[in-house]
């Protein structure tokens, strides 16, 4: 297996996160119980990224509204539409770690 970057494993982590959420979403839509299927990806993925415990809740909360975008996108065999937002996420954590960073100087 080809050793992955730190980037494209937290990028790797937000689309399974992703495809996960999606599945849940529709789930519920449906109106099946999805309480005992929720994973803990989004808090790994904010500690991958380095931001501190004081960040981790205002931080996550925005992971979750990103998050839901997953909602509408459509998995097709041989689309990139799920990885490329999962790319936009990892961007924007990381325009938010860096605009956190800059704030607490």
């Amino acid at each position: 297996m080809k050793a992955k970057t730190k980037q494209e494993l937290i990028i790797s982590l937000i689309h399974d996160d992703l495809i996960h959420a999606k599945l849940i979403y529709g789930m519920n839509d449906l109106g099946l119980s999805t309480e005992g299927y929720f994973i803990d990806l989004g808090n790994t993925i904010i500690k991958l990224m380095g931001f501190t415990n004081t960040q981790n809740e205002q931080v996550f909360m925005h992971y979750l509204d990103l998050q839901k975008q997953a909602k509408f996108v459509a998995i097709i065999a041989g689309s990139n539409a799920m990885h490329q937002l999962a790319q936009d996420i990892y961007h924007e954590l990381k325009f938010q770690k860096s605009f956190t960073y800059e704030r607490n100087k």
